[in-house]
């Protein structure tokens, strides 16, 4: 009869307990340096949940760049689901990566969203090679991720439900120039968010954008003309958040965008994607941004993304002329994107 944990997989409908129990049964009934449930977010893979006491020193919501994974060649075809002996698996052999070189069994199995797109994986390490027979666990570990891909479904809408609720109760805590969350919303959108983002390892980041020359508006042409500016960068950064982003005016001319759910685009590409609507209004804004899983939690990501805007604001004297501060990924950078007519 099966462990009770794993008798009670299917009434699980939390996907990050049932990750656990999951992990755990496989500690226990295939027993390895560690077991892992882990996420593709399109840049990383990210340990959801590993194995209690793994002696790969590996921790839930570590991150490891997905082209540098066992998981990636697994999931491309170029390795099996199962390699008893790395050092007799010729890809595994070649690679000069010295992480790898410790690790002498592999296990893999995808986790399948109901799209058939790839969310994850099981997977398994270990220092010690094992015998052919683990291949007759293949069976077991399909099963195993087949239930965690229904959780996952099951779990995702759950979630979705909840943050359609959130969004109605919020209503009350908008900017009323803007309409857009004020400061206060933003500040508990980000609890439930950042919990999201442990328990899925969806792919999020935190965007700040800082209004350039708006004193210069105000004291020209009037505090009418300010209140407009601010209209029109809100309506320009929420044209260009997706559907489930979340936009909210910090400030006076700071404003905070959400990024969730980006699936594979890097916020450096979605924050260049910004300058084209941008300079069609006129509107200079210095920016910056951070990706919750380069700084742990939505907080952090939060905090790096706003030092980096002012330090972006601060070198390019408040918008006047452009930054070079664009990067290739989600790790915390900034620019500054310019509008004239």
């Amino acid at each position: 009869m099966a462990p009770n944990h794993l008798r009670a997989l299917p009434t699980l409908s939390r996907f990050d307990a049932a990750s656990a129990a999951v992990v755990s049964f496989l500690q226990q009934s295939i027993p390895m340096s560690m077991w892992s449930v882990t996420r593709f977010d399109g840049e990383n893979q990210v340990f959801l949940k590993t194995s209690e006491g793994n002696t790969l020193n590996i921790h839930d919501g570590q991150a490891r760049p997905w082209e540098q994974t066992m998981c990636k060649l697994m999931i491309d075809g170029d390795i099996p689901s199962v390699v008893p002996d790395t050092a007799l698996e010729p890809t595994i052999a070649r690679s000069d990566d010295p992480d790898w070189k410790p690790l002498r069994t592999y296990v893999g199995i995808p986790i399948l969203q109901p799209d058939g797109a790839i969310f994850g994986t099981v997977c398994g390490y270990d220092t010690q090679p094992h015998s052919s027979d683990l291949y007759d666990r293949v069976p077991l570990l399909e099963l195993l991720s087949s239930l965690l891909s229904a959780v996952l479904d099951s779990d995702h809408a759950r979630m979705d439900a909840e943050r359609r609720a959130a969004t109605a109760e919020i209503e009350a805590e908008s900017d009323p120039l803007t309409g857009l969350l004020n400061r206060r919303g933003w500040d508990r959108w980000l609890t439930p968010e950042n919990e999201r983002w442990l328990e899925f390892g969806d792919p999020a980041a935190v965007v700040v954008a800082d209004l350039d020359g708006l004193k210069e508006v105000n004291d020209r042409y009037g505090h009418a003309a300010g209140d407009e500016l601010i209209r029109r960068t809100a309506g320009v950064l929420t044209d260009w958040a997706g559907p489930t982003d979340i936009v909210a005016r910090l400030g006076g001319d700071e404003f905070g965008i959400l990024l969730v759910g980006s699936g594979h685009k890097t916020t450096a590409d979605k924050v260049a994607e910004l300058s084209g609507s941008l300079e069609h209004e006129a509107i200079s804004m210095s920016v910056g941004f951070a990706s919750f899983a380069s700084t742990g939690s939505s907080v952090a990501a939060w905090n790096a993304a706003d030092s980096v805007m002012y330090r972006v604001k601060r070198l390019s004297g408040g918008g006047r002329r452009r930054s070079s501060g664009r990067r290739a990924s989600d790790r915390p950078g900034g620019t500054v994107v310019s509008g004239s007519r």
